[in-house]
């Protein structure tokens, strides 16, 4: 599910906890705040840093949410390396879905699979498949 198009990524935050990551995003070209996500529990993050001026806010071009089955994210671990032994970590047992965010653009990539999405509304946000 496309949350944002073509818009500015103006803040990454870290929980206190350090387990909950927000990205804050506003309009490229007012600089109005338009919303954020709020990624609770994450597992993974990669973040790619392409920045040639004075980092953030930059432009993103897509910000994807995409919900995973158990399936799909023990195949994801694997292609990341993320080992253990057995079936799915006990931990992943706790949920039933997890997620996958993306943000993509010429100068920042990030890629995050967490336990659930919520927006700046608090709503749960997601997509199958």
């Amino acid at each position: 599910m496309n949350k944002f198009k073509n818009v500015n990524l103006d803040k990454i935050a870290f929980s206190q906890d350090g387990k909950n990551i927000i990205l804050s995003f506003i309009d490229s070209y007012q600089g109005k705040p338009i919303g954020s996500l709020c990624c609770n529990s994450v597992l993974y993050i990669k973040l790619q840093n392409f920045f040639e001026g004075d980092g953030l806010p930059c432009f993103v071009g897509e910000v994807n949410v995409h919900e995973l089955k158990k399936d799909e994210l023990k195949s994801i671990l694997g292609e990341i390396n993320f080992s253990f032994k057995g079936s799915i970590p006990e931990f992943c047992n706790k949920n039933d879905n997890f997620f996958r965010v993306t943000v993509d653009s010429g100068e920042i990539q990030i890629y995050i699979l967490c336990a659930a999405v919520k927006d700046d509304r608090g709503k749960l946000t997601a997509s199958r498949g």
